[in-house]
């Protein structure tokens, strides 16, 4: 059975890892220069949104697949799910787009530890 508050915290825990880890100060600079984004660039108010739809889908779907009170276990199935499905599905990028594989590291490093604050949260909910 899925705990949606869990689900919901995870997602908000998501998103918080995203805006420190893309926050100017932390690597915000290095990822805009790689990608090619303006700093003046301010996402619009409904991308904030989808992206946090996405969070709550992402929290949802690793819900399922995550064993309360096994926090070990839990953190390793994240990292099979990233290896298995985002790690390579991003390599498309770096592939056939020509985006460099720093920034391949820089968003995966990201994808990587928002799903263990998210393993870990699910995880040890009770």
């Amino acid at each position: 059975m899925v705990n949606y508050l869990a689900v919901l915290v995870a997602a908000i825990a998501g998103m918080l890892v995203g805006m420190i880890w893309y926050n100017p100060k932390v690597l915000g600079k290095i990822w805009m220069k790689l990608e090619g984004v303006s700093p003046r660039h301010k996402p619009a108010k409904i991308n904030m949104l989808i992206a946090f739809v996405s969070q709550l889908v992402m929290a949802y779907v690793l819900s399922m697949f995550i064993q309360v009170g096994n926090l070990g276990g839990s953190l390793g199935t994240s990292l099979l799910l990233w290896f298995g499905f985002i790690g390579t599905i991003s390599l498309g990028s770096v592939l056939w787009k020509g985006k460099s594989w720093n920034l391949w590291f820089l968003n995966n490093g990201h994808n990587i530890i928002s799903l263990l604050v998210m393993a870990g949260i699910l995880a040890s909910w009770a």
